[in-house]
């Protein structure tokens, strides 16, 4: 694992490398997300000061495309690791500090990052939810019931239309605190 390539999206500045890597001969150091079976991407992360490690992120076979990727938030040490939609955030000076946010569903499909507020919106396929320097801030109620696309995403606001394929509705989620005004909620 030695001089890690930088694979992470430059938005946010971070204090750690980290790469998809091949699994080691002796296995990952850590593994999280056991709970999903055999599907499984190890990470290799160098933390800056720490050693260097791995981690295997297991993930469930998803029915749909959804996203798989290694994204730095706005919290300094903190990696967002989303592995065929499934989402772990974790403190890389900690490695058994990786959980699983619950709050996707398991079903990311596109992350924002909206550096102007400090947030890394994760978009499912009904809600939005925004990760800050500490973890998870916000979560939208939800707006819609098939889908929708995000049209602009402006200093203060995310806008789109919910449902475009049967019953088109426009909306707006305040980045802020998270509030949905319009949509497709049920």
């Amino acid at each position: 694992m030695r001089n890690l390539p930088m694979t992470l999206h430059p938005a946010f500045d971070s204090a750690y490398r980290a790469a998809y890597i091949d699994l080691p001969s002796g296995g990952n150091d850590y593994e999280v997300g056991g709970e999903y079976g055999c599907y499984q991407t190890s990470v290799g992360i160098f933390p800056g000061l720490g050693a260097e490690y791995s981690v295997g992120f297991h993930s469930p076979e998803p029915g749909v495309a959804l996203m798989s990727a290694l994204l730095p938030t706005p919290g300094r040490h903190q990696l967002c690791v989303i592995e065929r939609g499934t989402t772990y955030v974790g403190d890389v000076r900690e490695p058994l500090s990786f959980t699983e946010l619950t709050e996707t569903r398991g079903m990311v499909r596109e992350a924002i990052p909206v550096t102007s507020r400090g947030l890394l919106v994760l978009i499912t396929w009904c809600d939005i939810v925004a990760v800050g320097k500490s973890g998870l801030i916000w979560q939208t109620s939800q707006i819609a019931v098939d889908g929708f696309s995000v049209k602009t995403v402006d200093g203060d606001h995310i806008t789109g239309v919910s449902d475009a394929d049967w019953h088109p509705a426009p909306f707006s989620v305040r980045l802020s605190d998270g509030f949905l005004l319009g949509g497709n909620q049920t």
